[in-house]
C-alpha cells in the first residue's frame, strides 16, 4: 500500500513542513509513504497528472483556504479514474467540518486537528480494512470528531533535507503550538493553552537550518513571545548567530517588557522581521472579538521598535470586524500607517469552527459561501464600503508597499494629513484598471503619475514627477519614458562620462573601481540629475544598481570637467 501526502501551496517559494513530517512518521511506522508539492497556480491538468503518476493507494491532502476547492476537484477526478483510491483530508480548513465533508462522495476520511498521532492508526485501518474507530479520525457520521492535539512536540521529526534548506525557498518552522489568546475570528480560539518544543531541540535545529544555508525562516508560532523568558532566550540565540538569514516572527507587541525591548534594539539590522496583527485600535471592537490587548501599550511598543530602525515591521488590520464602520476603520488605518514598514489590509473571513462564525447573526454578518468565506457586510459596514476598501488595499499593496515608489510616495504623503484619505484617492483613481487584470510595473508608474496629476499644484506635481523618475531609475533596468523621460544636454553627458572615468575619485565611492569595473557594470552605473526642491539647484545622484546604492555627488560633480 502506497501513501502520498499532498500539499498544494499558494506559491512555489513556500514549503509545507506538515507533509514532510507526516510522511516521515508513516515511513517510521513501516508504510511506503512519500510527499509531493504543487501550487494552486500550476495547470490543473498537470497537478492531476502528477497525482495519477504517483500510483498511490492513499492520497492525504493538506487543506487550507486557498486550496480546498482544487483539493475537492482532484479527489473527484481521482475517484472517477480509480475508484479504489482512498482520499484523506487534514489541516485547519477541514478539522471543524469533518462530518459535512465526508458526506461528499469524493472524500473518504477527515483527520480532525493535528495529525502526527493519527497517521499510523489511519493507515493501519486502511491496510487491514478494519472498522476500528479512533477519536479524531472521521470516516462516517458515527465517528468521534474530537479535535486532536499532538502530546509531545519533542517527538516531531525534522522536516527538511540539506538540499531543501539550501534551495533559497521560504522555510517554515514551529517552536510551539497553540495561542494564549482567544481571538473570535481565529481557529486558534478553538483550543486553549500553548505547548512548546524543548528549547535545546529548537536551538539545535534552527542552528542547523542557518549553517546549512537557510535564507528566510518563518516561525509558525501563533504568538512567538507568549512566554517572555523563553522568547528572550531564543531572540538572544538568533541575534548572536553569524548569518545573513532572516527570522520572521508573529508577535504580540504589548507583551514586550523593557528588558526585551532593550535586547531588540541591539539586534543586527535586517535580522528579525515582526508580523503584528493590530486588527483595530477601537476597544469596543477588540472586546467584541475577545482581544484583551491594551492597544495604547501595543502602539507605544511598536513605535519604539520603529524608532530603533533595525527590525522590519509588518502590521495588519482587518476590515469588517464588529462595531467598526468605514470612518472608524479609517481611524485605525491612520494610526497604523506611519508605524509600518509593510502594511497589510486584510478582510474578515468567517472561518468554520471559530466563535465569530457561530455569532455571525448577532452582528448581522453576511459572507461568501465559498472559501475563503470573506465577509460581504455586517451591521456596521456595508458591501459598497468594503468594496471601496478593496481599492484602498490595492493602492496600499501596489504603491505604498511594493518597494517601487519609495521616494515618490514619501513626497506625496506630505500633502495629506490622513494616509487613509491618500490611499482612498489613489484607490479611486486605480479602480477601473484594477478590475481589468494584471498591471505591469511600467504601466503602474504611468497610472501613478496620472492619478496624482489631479491632487497637486502644477509646481508640486513637477517635483513629484522628479521623485517618481528617481524611483523608476533606481528600481527598473530601462530608462523612463513619457512624463518621466529626461533629455540631458551634451554638457551634462560629457561631465557624467568624465566623472565615471575618474577612477581615483570613483574609487573613493565604490570599492575596487577601475576600467574593468566600469566596463562590466555597463548601465548598472549611471549618473542622473533631479530637481527635487523647486528653489534649490538640482541634485546629482550616482546609481550603482549592482548593490542597490544611490549616492549624492552634487558637491563633487564638475560640469566644467
Amino acid at each position: 500500500m502506497k501513501t502520498l501526502f499532498v500539499s498544494i501551496n499558494s506559491k512555489y517559494c513556500h514549503m509545507n513542513p506538515a507533509v514532510r513530517q507526516l510522511s516521515q512518521i508513516a515511513c517510521a511506522a513501516g508504510f511506503d509513504a512519500s510527499f509531493c508539492e504543487m501550487t494552486v497556480n500550476d495547470l490543473y491538468a498537470e497537478n492531476f497528472a502528477r497525482l495519477v503518476d504517483a500510483h498511490a493507494d492513499v492520497y492525504c491532502f493538506s487543506c487550507y483556504l486557498w486550496n480546498i476547492e482544487q483539493v475537492s476537484l482532484l479527489c473527484t477526478d481521482l475517484k472517477q479514474l480509480r475508484k479504489s483510491v482512498t482520499t484523506v483530508l487534514g489541516g485547519p480548513q477541514v478539522s471543524y467540518s469533518a462530518k459535512e465533508l465526508i458526506a461528499q462522495p469524493q472524500f473518504d476520511c477527515v483527520l480532525c486537528g493535528e495529525g502526527e498521532e493519527l497517521i499510523e492508526p489511519l493507515l493501519r485501518r486502511v491496510e487491514s480494512e478494519s472498522r476500528e474507530r479512533t477519536p479524531g479520525i472521521v470516516w462516517d457520521e458515527q465517528d468521534d470528531d474530537t479535535f486532536r492535539l499532538t502530546g509531545d512536540l519533542a517527538c516531531l521529526p525534522f522536516a527538511y533535507t540539506e538540499q531543501e534548506i539550501a534551495s533559497g525557498r521560504l522555510l517554515y518552522y514551529e517552536t510551539s503550538r497553540g495561542c494564549p489568546f482567544g481571538c473570535a475570528y481565529c481557529v486558534s480560539a478553538t483550543t486553549s493553552g500553548v505547548r512548546a518544543a524543548p528549547l535545546p531541540k529548537v536551538i539545535c535545529e534552527v542552528k542547523h537550518l542557518v549553517s546549512s544555508g537557510a535564507k528566510v525562516i518563518k516561525f509558525l508560532d501563533r504568538t512567538f513571545n507568549a512566554d517572555r523568558e523563553r522568547c528572550r532566550c531564543l531572540f538572544e540565540e538568533f541575534a548572536a548567530l553569524e548569518t545573513d538569514c532572516v527570522f520572521h516572527f508573529e508577535i504580540c507587541a504589548d507583551l514586550f517588557d523593557e528588558q526585551t525591548l532593550e535586547l531588540l534594539s541591539r539586534v543586527p539590522k535586517g535580522r528579525f522581521q515582526f508580523e503584528i496583527g493590530i486588527q483595530s485600535i477601537h476597544p469596543e471592537t477588540l472586546r467584541a472579538v475577545h482581544r484583551a490587548n491594551p492597544i495604547e501599550r501595543e502602539l507605544e511598543n511598536i513605535a519604539r521598535l520603529k524608532s530603533a530602525g533595525n527590525i522590519h515591521l509588518h502590521l495588519d488590520l482587518i476590515a469588517g470586524l464588529p462595531h467598526e464602520d468605514y470612518r472608524r476603520f479609517g481611524q485605525s488605518f491612520d494610526a497604523v500607517y506611519p508605524l509600518a514598514d509593510h502594511f497589510q489590509l486584510g478582510f474578515l473571513k468567517m472561518l468554520p469552527g471559530t466563535p465569530l462564525t457561530r455569532e455571525a447573526q448577532r452582528y448581522g454578518y453576511v459572507s461568501s459561501a465559498r472559501p475563503p468565506f470573506e465577509v460581504y457586510r455586517n451591521d456596521a459596514i456595508g458591501f459598497e464600503e468594503l468594496r471601496r476598501l478593496k481599492d484602498v488595499e490595492f493602492a496600499l499593496e501596489k504603491i505604498k508597499c511594493s518597494g517601487f515608489f519609495e521616494h515618490s510616495i514619501s513626497y506625496l504623503e506630505r500633502f495629506f494629513s490622513s494616509p487613509f484619505s491618500l490611499m482612498e484617492r489613489l484607490g479611486d483613481a486605480l479602480h477601473e484598471r484594477r478590475l481589468t487584470g494584471a498591471i505591469g510595473i511600467r504601466e503602474l508608474y504611468e497610472l501613478f503619475a496620472a492619478a496624482v496629476s489631479a491632487m497637486l499644484s502644477r509646481r508640486d506635481y513637477g517635483t513629484f514627477l522628479e521623485y517618481l523618475r528617481l524611483d523608476h531609475i533606481r528600481r527598473l533596468p530601462d530608462p523612463p519614458g513619457g512624463l518621466l523621460a529626461e533629455e540631458y544636454d551634451a554638457e551634462f553627458i560629457r561631465a557624467a562620462k568624465a566623472f565615471l572615468s575618474d577612477f581615483e575619485r570613483m574609487g573613493e565611492l565604490i570599492d575596487d573601481y577601475g576600467p574593468q569595473t566600469r566596463k562590466a557594470a555597463g548601465r548598472k552605473l549611471a549618473i542622473h540629475r533631479f530637481a527635487l526642491r523647486p528653489d534649490e539647484p538640482a541634485r546629482i545622484l550616482l546609481f550603482d544598481k549592482r548593490y542597490d546604492k544611490m549616492m549624492d555627488i552634487t558637491d563633487q560633480f564638475d560640469m566644467d570637467s
